[in-house]
């Protein structure tokens, strides 16, 4: 990177004023301003510039009225299969707005979430050891790297692994608030070890660096026997899953201040008699929500909200005709569900309360998560890749 060396206005600025206006500019700016000087370049490749431009421009997102939602896609064409595309959904005349193009760091990563400006990303590959004499493979491993990224700089890092006899089967990704207003991130993964049957539970904490075995957590009916496939929820500080043990079926949560687990009751007999063809959690405008899709006769779209946040006796129903229901991204700020629809194949914002439909059009894109925030931060500015 070539850096000015002639001094600037700025240069002869008090070091306490040049970063007071310097952290209040957005990260495509100090990315510029990075190649201006070494004396602006000192001072935004600090921890401490790092560190508090994410807490100003934390604060500025939740304080913010501006109910942007965004909806991430991939192109469809194999030239451009790992680029990452950025869309608003613009919820007054029903269209997406393209925002930004990403090129992902790996390719075919899924994406476990995305959480104030960071991505999750894991990776997984069978390597073969051995091949039989007609070529079938006969030993292997699996590899699974988890990356987090920050793709406003292009910044990545690679979670270290360990023990290989660990075979996870999900994960979950999320943040929260320490001491003195600080923060920190963590990823939390479940599977088991090699020739044992018990579910076990491994948390990563960004600011160590290292990955913690967790406490087996049995629940109100003993351990925990199944966990349902990804996408996980991310909500009120903790990582929510649908989880079982043996035939109870309810809602994991895990709180990520202090890494303990707890139970949160799921609607009581909701699933009577009915035949799921889609489940999951979501967050409906700022309550905890439980969103299905079951078809007997006639196909309906069960909406459970949980009014207060940890009572069961708090959810409430509403039931609506919704046909042909593929996949389910999200719920927009305004209480709408984006939905893709299997006949005819289409994206759309479905409105709970008036039943109402809104096609999106989204081209040549393929929707991959749905998110209400996208944060800017400078996080891994300092990672060597």
């Amino acid at each position: 990177m070539m850096m000015a060396t002639t001094p600037t206005q700025l240069d002869d600025l008090p070091h306490e004023i040049a970063f007071n206006i310097l952290i209040r500019l957005p990260v495509k700016t100090l990315l510029q301003f990075r190649c201006v000087s070494t004396y602006y370049n000192s001072i935004i490749t600090s921890s401490n510039f790092i560190t508090k431009h994410f807490k100003l421009n934390l604060v500025k997102s939740l304080l913010s009225n501006k109910n942007n939602d965004y909806l991430l896609c991939k192109a469809r064409s194999h030239r451009e299969q790992d680029m990452l595309c950025t869309a608003v959904c613009n919820i007054s005349d029903h269209t997406l707005t393209e925002v930004s193009r990403w090129k992902v760091p790996v390719s075919n990563a899924t994406i476990v979430g995305i959480c104030k400006g960071l991505f999750c990303l894991v990776f997984q590959q069978f390597t073969v050891h051995t091949f039989s004499a007609d070529s079938r493979p006969i030993d292997g491993t699996w590899v699974f790297d988890i990356y987090l990224w920050n793709p406003n700089i292009g910044k990545f890092k690679i979670i270290p692994s360990t023990d290989d006899s660990f075979e996870p089967f999900g994960y979950g990704f999320g943040y929260y608030h320490i001491q003195n207003n600080d923060f920190d991130f963590k990823v939390l993964r479940y599977g088991r070890f090699f020739r044992q049957n018990r579910l076990e539970f491994q948390v990563y904490t960004l600011s160590s660096d290292l990955w913690k075995q967790l406490s087996s957590f049995n629940g109100s009916r003993g351990p925990i026997t199944r966990i349902d496939l990804p996408p996980h929820l991310f909500f009120n500080g903790a990582l929510h899953f649908i989880a079982y043990s043996r035939d109870h079926k309810f809602i994991l949560c895990f709180d990520l201040h202090n890494d303990n687990f707890r139970e949160i009751l799921l609607p009581q007999d909701y699933s009577n008699g009915l035949f799921f063809k889609l489940e999951q959690l979501a967050v409906l405008e700022g309550s905890l929500a439980l969103i299905f899709n079951s078809h007997v006769l006639i196909e309906k779209c069960h909406i459970w909200v949980m009014g207060v946040y940890g009572d069961v006796d708090s959810w409430t129903p509403n039931i609506v005709d919704l046909k042909d229901v593929k996949n389910f991204f999200g719920c927009t700020s305004s209480g709408e569900l984006v939905i893709r629809k299997s006949s005819p194949h289409k994206l759309i914002l479905f409105d709970p309360k008036s039943a109402d439909e809104k096609s999106i059009g989204i081209g040549d894109l393929a929707p991959e998560i749905y998110t209400a925030n996208l944060m800017e931060s400078l996080v891994f500015l300092n990672e060597r890749n």
